[in-house]
């Protein structure tokens, strides 16, 4: 699950700019977009990148899907913290969460994954939208890995 690209982005997140904090009100997400957020204590490093951000479900309706890719999330048993690809999230996920828009003085491909195949299972699976925070969503993915990596699997 660590990658050499895990790796790389880490040590690219020193030379990221913060901004200022805005209310939730006045945020405009926007593709490319990369945002820190309030995290569990191990994981300060972690980032979000807003990958897609797309209309579903009927016309009069609409759900808007934030399509994100988180990098930074510590696990207990890891070396290095690890990545996830694709994760499907509403705004009240990300108003509830993102604390600082990040500025990068260079191009952020290398810092996240690519989130297009996690993305084409969610839509096969007809998957939801977390509208629980980043935060929670993190300590998800860390209670689903550990176990994983503890028993080599």
């Amino acid at each position: 699950m660590v990658t050499k690209l895990a790796r790389t982005a880490l040590a690219l997140l020193g030379a990221l700019i913060l901004t200022a904090p805005l209310a939730a009100e006045e945020r405009e997400y926007a593709v490319g977009q990369i945002w820190s957020y309030k995290t569990a204590a191990s994981d300060l490093r972690s980032l979000i990148k807003i990958q897609e951000i797309e209309q579903i479900g009927p016309k009069d309706d609409p759900v808007t899907v934030y399509h994100i890719s988180m990098i930074g999330i510590a696990v207990s048993d890891a070396s290095e913290p690890i990545e996830i690809g694709h994760l499907p999230v509403s705004r009240q996920t990300l108003d509830s969460s993102v604390t600082k828009l990040m500025e990068y003085p260079g191009p952020v491909e290398p810092l996240f994954p690519d989130h297009t195949e996690g993305k084409a299972n969610w839509e096969e699976a007809n998957g939801g939208v977390f509208t629980i925070t980043l935060m929670e969503i993190a300590e998800v993915i860390r209670s689903q890995v550990a176990p994983r990596l503890r028993h080599g699997t």
